[in-house]
């Protein structure tokens, strides 16, 4: 692992003897299908063709994944055989990301619906001396 510099990532695959080469193989073609385009092109086996590097492909793409269910498969294959941590630059970004749609969803939900949002107590008018 490096340890210097703007890559430093952990890793965590499973041990070499915990779980067999053919397991790995095995696990990660079930949730092959599930790989972005690129990944499955034909063209490109030389960077697909190992059952690791496929399985953090797919994890790093995981948001891409439209069903949970999916989503949730994909997850159970990376808690059994581990792998590479994304980078702190990189879950950055993608906190940001989610802050800033999540902020948007949050505007156009008050922006169209202004009378179902409170945000604090009810406004009062002072009372007029007449």
């Amino acid at each position: 692992m490096e340890t210097y510099g703007d890559s430093f990532r952990l890793a965590s695959p499973s041990p070499d003897d915990w779980i067999s080469h053919e397991e790995i193989k095995q696990k990660v073609n079930n949730i092959r299908h599930l790989a972005p385009q690129w990944a499955q092109d034909p063209h490109i086996t030389w960077y697909t063709q190992s059952p690791r590097q496929m399985l953090e492909i797919i994890f790093f793409y995981i948001d891409e994944i439209r069903e949970q269910h999916q989503r949730e498969e994909v997850w159970n294959v990376w808690k059994r055989l581990g792998g590479w941590r994304f980078s702190y630059d990189l879950i950055a970004y993608r906190l940001m990301r989610f802050t800033a749609e999540s902020a948007l969803t949050m505007l156009d939900i008050v922006t169209n619906h202004p009378d179902a949002i409170n945000v604090g107590a009810a406004q009062t008018r002072p009372a007029r001396d007449t």
